[in-house]
């Protein structure tokens, strides 16, 4: 193996191990302020970090005019929603439950929008996701 592909799994180790230390450090955060302080406290903390990565790179560039929208929705659907309906699910569960219900979703919105291409019945899917969405909120 080179040396710049043990730095890459070495790096790839690294997140997995904070992803995963994330969950025990967000249930016991939770028990010590709400949930909807947690996600502010997260934004906070993780908006001027992600800034500055962004300038360091010279990657900095605003939307267009017409992507603001969808990114405020992905914003929201994929950050905020879901951090606050981790912080919620932690309150009542254990943190490995939690994030094996995360860990394991992407698959199967992959495999319903997989069989969604095949189908081309986007109305199905926004039905099959929020189904999936709200197992995974009954399971937390």
């Amino acid at each position: 193996m080179t040396k710049s592909k043990t730095l890459v799994y070495l790096e790839a180790l690294f997140a997995v191990i904070v992803w995963g230390a994330s969950f025990i450090a967000t249930k016991i955060a939770v028990e010590q302020i709400s949930p909807v302080a947690l996600v502010w406290l997260r934004f906070a903390i993780g908006i001027p970090i992600l800034f500055i990565a962004v300038i360091m790179r010279k990657q900095f560039a605003f939307p267009k005019g017409s992507e603001w929208a969808y990114f405020a929705l992905l914003g929201f659907l994929g950050i905020s929603f879901h951090q606050w309906l981790q912080s919620n699910g932690l309150q009542t569960s254990q943190a490995t439950t939690t994030a094996w219900i995360v860990s394991t979703s992407p698959v199967f919105f992959c495999a319903i929008s997989m069989a969604d291409i095949k189908r081309k019945n986007f109305n199905a899917s926004i039905f099959w996701r929020c189904n999936i969405h709200a197992r995974c909120i009954s399971c937390s």
